[in-house]
């Protein structure tokens, strides 16, 4: 009988340890190890009932973690938020992010945690997380953070199909709010190239026939200069020609004007242009990447 409970008992914390090390320490938070522990304990102690008592109650656990995952994962998928929007966070906040994003790839329930939490906020937080979440060295994150990006891109591609059906020259508002989508969704840096291309070329028609329609609301014509320098320079910058006898003071019209001056090397003119806009009102609307350079080129590092 000794020998039957020795034995048994031998068993049961080889086999607890080994799943422990080297199965279930993957499966589970850190701060649940303690589990793990009552398991080995429980082999121990109790021979055979022990080990099945405490794997029981391990499974219990996890299942429960599952099911309550499973039910916060649905509640997302059926949230209608639009996240793209314009990201304007600070350096500080993206140092803080990169900390503590590095630390969770080193526990995939976490990184699936930070997916899922920070879904409606809409800062720069969103994207850096996914990212994180694509390059993660757990498949299963890659897949969640993977349906997550579809699940965002379809929300927003749908209110553009939407919007699109719905604007009328008489409604100028819902222009306003097409612009706001298509800028939203182009600032992406999760667009696939062929999406991305598609995208482009549906947002350089908008813009034209929105220039065409409300010739005297400079948005759309400025939106137009900025996206056609990046394709057609030449193009871009006979607009921000017109533009800039229109409305000299002008945000987008001065950046677009920047980035005019910045290619073709008239730094006295990129100076002049960053030091007006880094103490422009409007300088709050660009995108966060934006103001930085802003700030440099009219700051004293220049």
């Amino acid at each position: 009988m000794i020998w039957i409970f020795a034995a048994g008992s031998l068993l049961g914390i080889t086999a607890s340890i080994l799943l422990s090390k080297f199965y279930y320490v993957k499966k589970i938070e850190q701060n649940q190890y303690g589990l793990l522990i009552l398991w080995i304990l429980l082999s121990f102690s109790v021979p055979v009932l022990g080990f099945v008592y405490g794997w029981f109650l391990l499974l219990a656990y996890m299942r429960k973690q599952d099911d309550t995952f499973m039910e916060e994962y649905s509640s997302y998928i059926h949230n209608k938020v639009y996240n793209f929007e314009s990201l304007r966070e600070t350096l500080r906040q993206d140092r803080e992010l990169l900390n503590m994003t590095s630390h969770s790839t080193e526990n995939t329930w976490m990184m699936k945690n930070l997916l899922l939490h920070m879904s409606n906020e809409n800062t720069v937080n969103q994207e850096k997380i996914i990212k994180k979440g694509l390059n993660h060295p757990d498949m299963e994150a890659v897949h969640y953070a993977a349906t997550i990006t579809n699940v965002l891109h379809d929300r927003l591609s749908n209110l553009i199909q939407q919007q699109k059906k719905e604007k009328v020259t008489d409604r100028p508002s819902s222009y306003r709010q097409l612009l706001d989508s298509y800028q939203d969704y182009l600032s992406s840096e999760l667009l696939s190239s062929a999406i991305r291309e598609k995208t482009e070329a549906e947002y350089e028609v908008f813009l034209r026939e929105a220039a065409e329609a409300f010739p005297d609301d400079p948005k759309y014509t400025e939106a137009l200069g900025l996206y056609l320098f990046e394709k057609n320079p030449d193009e871009g910058e006979r607009i921000f020609e017109g533009l800039l006898e229109q409305n000299p003071n002008s945000a987008n019209v001065m950046w677009g004007w920047l980035k005019i001056s910045y290619t073709k090397e008239r730094w006295e003119r990129v100076f002049e242009l960053a030091d007006r806009l880094r103490n422009h009102p409007d300088l709050v609307s660009f995108p966060g990447n934006q103001q930085e350079i802003i700030r440099y080129l009219g700051g004293e590092q220049k």
